[in-house]
């Protein structure tokens, strides 16, 4: 080991105190910055994490009172459309009775009209 600095038994260099020292500082002050590193990502994964969360919640209320709208907005208008039907429907009524009623007053007066249509012809024939 004194003259070539390498250790006869292992063949390879030889680790002396200094350098281990060295060494081991050099591989804690690595340590210590991926440690660091690793805090940091941590940290804004953490923030993104919770972002995320944010982002979802209130996506999820805002598409909740849309739908709360659009709900109601439908309640509205099936409302109004059923008091249109209702509407339609008397009104369809109303007409059929009319009509009926037109009707049968037609009917009625076939019997008066063909009377006075004899009357008028015995009339203009007998002249």
């Amino acid at each position: 080991q004194p003259g070539g600095g390498k250790d006869k038994r292992a063949g390879g260099p030889v680790a002396l105190p200094h350098m281990w020292r060295q060494r081991t500082e050099n591989l804690c002050e690595e340590c210590d910055r991926t440690r660091a590193t690793c805090e940091r990502l941590r940290a804004k994964s953490r923030a993104i994490q919770e972002e995320a969360i944010v982002v979802e919640r209130e996506t999820r209320e805002a598409t909740l009172r849309a739908l709360a709208r659009k709900l109601d907005e439908t309640s509205r208008l099936k409302l109004e459309l059923d008091a249109s039907i209702a509407n339609v429907s008397s009104e369809v009524a109303s007409m059929e009775d009319a009509r009926a009623s037109v009707e049968t007053s037609s009917n009625d007066k076939h019997g008066p009209l063909a009377l006075a249509k004899s009357r008028l012809n015995v009339q203009g024939g007998g002249r």
